[in-house]
């Protein structure tokens, strides 16, 4: 009887493990990045309510269910701060681009997305302990020499400025966090398009595009970049 409640006992552990194994995967920092470029929503809420043992996403996700804008500006400038994830730091970077955007200030969004060393500065006038680059960060290849970061995403419009595409991007951008804008140069002018997703296979992008036209009536075409 005691060998039987021991195997028992044996079971149950095991069947723990399995189970705190499986939650732990699930919580992984690239499912993380998938649940948020597909605008899984209620999703990421559900794992934030439980608690991320990776202090910068948790806070990140906190601040973007955060309502106040600039409340959540401080929250996500502090996760920045906190992580050395670069995907982490690389969408808080586009995320806090957008909140400005949405507050009419295009100019600054513009500079956060394009020049690391402004958005540096902007996260140290926050007081934000932002990490300085490593020895081997510095010592890397000049950006030129890397490839480009490609894949699979939906365009949601086109358009010839710039300020009608980010009120087209701000118009999604609560409902899909991955929406931005990509400039393409056709026929000697430039033309602004509103791209949703940065998934690596096309499944990703078909998803993205369903899900948009579900929630807005709106047939988007998938792209690659």
């Amino acid at each position: 009887m005691s060998k039987l409640r021991k195997n028992r006992y044996i079971q149950i552990i095991l069947s723990l493990l399995i189970l705190h194994g499986s939650l732990a995967v699930a919580q992984s920092r690239q499912e993380l990045v998938s649940l948020y470029e597909k605008g899984e929503v209620e999703k990421l809420h559900n794992i934030q309510s439980r608690g991320l043992q990776y202090p910068g996403w948790q806070q990140f996700l906190q601040a973007i269910f955060e309502p106040e804008a600039a409340a959540a500006v401080e929250m996500m400038a502090e996760a920045y701060g906190k992580t050395s994830d670069s995907q982490l730091r690389t969408i808080i970077q586009e995320r806090i681009a957008l909140y400005y955007s949405a507050q009419g200030y295009y100019e600054t969004a513009r500079r956060i997305k394009d020049d690391p060393a402004f958005f540096r500065r902007l996260m140290s006038v926050k007081n934000v302990a932002v990490e300085r680059e490593t020895n081997k960060t510095q010592a890397a290849k000049p950006a030129a020499t890397e490839a480009p970061e490609s894949g699979y995403a939906v365009q949601a419009g086109a358009y010839s400025t710039r300020e009608n595409a980010e009120k087209t991007r701000d118009r999604f951008a609560a409902d899909f966090p991955t929406a931005r804008v990509l400039t393409k140069e056709k026929n000697g002018s430039t033309l602004y398009i509103v791209a949703i997703g940065k998934g690596k296979d096309r499944s990703d992008a078909e998803a993205v595009a369903e899900k948009l036209m579900n929630r807005f009536k709106v047939k988007g075409y998938i792209i690659q970049y």
